[in-house]
């Protein structure tokens, strides 16, 4: 695969994309699934976040400097009010950049909704609408709000409902969470084919690899 951005070698290890490819590989060999794996750095919108976080930073410092001895003329006070906006944008640059501030700065129902969103827009752009037994089935995890979606092609939703796949988001999640993405990657990836692997075995001859097994790294 290409080579990886500055981002992505912070959380993958060393060989994790060659392991996750290779999971790949064994899911598709004992199911008839297709199987894409994309993790993007984020899916919602952060341009407001330095904005956001300059606020909250300047309500601080204001409570501070009403709450501090009274001022005797209205210049001191209006000096630090100033001192206190230049230190909020300052301060909100450099929180904006941070995820778990972004995460904090964008509710969780935006969040929620720009990832399913992201997570659909990946599924067509990858083709996994274009099997031809209509059996692609995309793991898709947006690393800045930790949230993993699993869409899979209408022959595979017709047997598979959405709880099913809850062990392979949990899987992935845990894997953030213990800083071993490459690690929670794999693992959900043999669940997710160990479910469909239930419903849609691959029972024997040769079978024509439609999608690219490589782990996909958007922005």
């Amino acid at each position: 695969m290409a080579t990886l951005p500055a981002w992505a070698k912070k959380v993958l290890h060393g060989s994790d994309a060659e392991t996750i490819r290779a999971a790949v590989q064994e899911a598709e060999r004992r199911t008839k699934g297709e199987f894409v794996v994309v993790l993007a750095r984020r899916s919602s919108g952060v341009a407001h976040v330095p904005f956001v976080a300059a606020l909250f930073v300047f309500s601080a410092l204001v409570l501070l400097v009403f709450g501090a001895a009274p001022h005797d003329s209205f210049a001191p006070l209006s000096r630090d009010l100033i001192l206190a906006a230049l230190a909020s944008a300052v301060a909100g640059l450099g929180l904006g950049r941070l995820e778990r501030v972004q995460r904090v700065c964008i509710p969780k129902q935006d969040r929620q909704l720009l990832v399913d969103r992201r997570a659909r827009l990946e599924f067509f752009k990858n083709r996994l609408e274009k099997t031809s037994g209509a059996t692609g089935v995309l793991i898709f995890l947006s690393l800045m709000e930790r949230q993993v979606l699993v869409l899979a092609d209408k022959s595979i939703a017709s047997k598979v409902g959405d709880k099913e796949w809850q062990g392979v988001v949990d899987a992935i999640v845990n894997g953030v969470k213990a800083g071993d993405l490459g690690k929670g990657l794999v693992e959900g990836v043999g669940r997710c084919s160990a479910v469909v692997e239930r419903h849609f075995p691959r029972k024997g001859g040769l079978k024509k690899n439609q999608l690219s097994d490589h782990l996909i790294v958007k922005e």
